[in-house]
């Protein structure tokens, strides 16, 4: 019995490896996807979203959102932060991490269950900034890496929606993808003007979410020893300058777009997130 659980442990960290490997080589070499983003913010950008709130700002809020909240961390091993890590990098349609790769990923249910909250808020007060946006999805989860887990998934499927392996979902008519997009889209602030290119706010606000994620999964989640959580942790708090730095220049982006200050702003609410809502993880990794 443990050899067979030992051998079968060996075959799950081989296939995160290779699945993390995919997501590294396919951010260099990007496989034929549909663009629908394309379409949705040539659709959009005669309109505007208003913008964010500068972070400083927003931190008071999210800091009165959370208090109260101090869950017991959900702690994952090295196998399940290798897959998360592959997920938060690049497209799962890319990557092929599926649903059973990653521990608290939502349904597509939720993701759409979070969708009309914003429609129904964004219907009475205005678009969602990022505090607005995690008090919505705290309302449907309960629990603060639930809540991240699912703010990041929810962005990006809306944003670029090439996220299907992970995410297997019920809309499958190309125009319903396109007007789900476009409504995602008028729900959520932005994080800067038209000013110097596409405003795109469905692309910043899933790397907003992404790094907010990743900070509190490699700083609070992670079972993995402290020095291997806060390189990672730092890795990704640099990753976005790292894509417009290097990846960029070798593999241009179907949109350009400078992302930087939705990342930044990201990893600072993961970073106050993490500090605030949890205690401290044991190393099990």
């Amino acid at each position: 019995m443990e050899e067979k659980k030992r051998q079968s442990e060996r075959h799950a960290a081989i296939r995160a490896g290779d699945k993390l490997a995919r997501s590294v080589i396919t951010l260099l070499i990007t496989p034929p996807h549909e663009k629908l983003h394309v379409e949705a913010e040539l659709a959009a950008e005669a309109t505007e979203q208003p913008l964010m709130p500068a972070v400083e700002e927003a931190l008071p809020n999210v800091h009165e959102r959370l208090a109260g909240y101090r869950d017991t961390p959900r702690i994952l091993g090295a196998v399940a932060m290798l897959n998360l890590s592959a997920a938060l990098m690049q497209f799962t349609d890319h990557s092929g991490v599926g649903p059973d790769d990653i521990v608290g990923a939502p349904s597509f249910a939720q993701t759409e269950a979070l969708r009309m909250e914003y429609e129904q808020r964004q219907g009475v007060s205005g678009p969602l900034d990022a505090t607005e946006q995690l008090d919505a999805a705290l309302s449907l989860t309960g629990r603060v890496d639930d809540s991240l887990m699912l703010l990041w998934a929810s962005s990006r499927q809306y944003a670029r929606w090439l996220d299907s392996t992970l995410l297997p979902n019920e809309i499958t008519d190309r125009q319903r993808r396109l007007d789900t997009m476009l409504a995602w889209r008028r729900t959520i602030k932005a994080h800067k003007t038209r000013e110097n290119g596409p405003q795109d706010p469905a692309g910043d606000n899933y790397y907003m979410w992404t790094h907010a994620l990743a900070q509190y999964a490699w700083r609070v989640s992670s079972g993995c020893p402290r020095f291997v959580n806060n390189l990672v942790a730092q890795t990704f708090w640099n990753g976005t300058d790292l894509m417009h730095g290097i990846v960029h220049r070798l593999n241009r982006q179907s949109v350009p777009n400078d992302h930087t200050a939705a990342a930044r702003y990201g990893n600072v609410l993961g970073d106050t997130i993490a500090k605030q809502a949890t205690n401290s993880p044991l190393e099990n990794c």
